[in-house]
């Protein structure tokens, strides 16, 4: 079942039209925005809904359902994947602030920045070979 996956991936991408498929620059382009609109997104999350649990579910929840609609979606809408970036940095402010006021120090949201970034290029690191 699998291999016979891969070769209609294979054989998808030798018969996409050149002009569709996506070169390293642009997937490095993209990923920097996605990633720029989550860190961005992460300060309102870490300002105004770490303090309030309810919202925090709520948010988890949206994250997910967003999350699912977005990988379902034939061809993903670059809108509808930087508004899950935007939701998902709201996520990661607010799971920061609770985390500090748990009693954990201020260099989490430099590890939580860190991390994230560290995810990023991996990922295209990964991609690249």
């Amino acid at each position: 079942m699998a291999n016979q996956m891969l070769a209609e991936v294979e054989k998808a991408l030798k018969t996409a039209p050149v002009e569709e498929r996506l070169a390293l620059p642009d997937v490095i382009v993209t990923t920097a925005a996605f990633l720029g609109v989550a860190i961005v997104a992460a300060v309102p999350g870490y300002l105004y809904l770490g303090t309030n649990f309810a919202l925090y579910l709520l948010l988890m929840v949206a994250v997910m359902g967003v999350g699912i609609w977005v990988a379902r979606r034939s061809p993903v809408s670059a809108v509808l994947a930087l508004g899950y970036s935007a939701l998902l940095g709201l996520l990661m402010g607010a799971f920061t602030h609770a985390a500090v006021g748990q009693g954990g120090n201020f260099a989490l949201i430099a590890q939580a920045v860190l991390g994230t970034f560290a995810g990023a290029v991996g990922v295209l690191l990964v991609y690249s070979t």
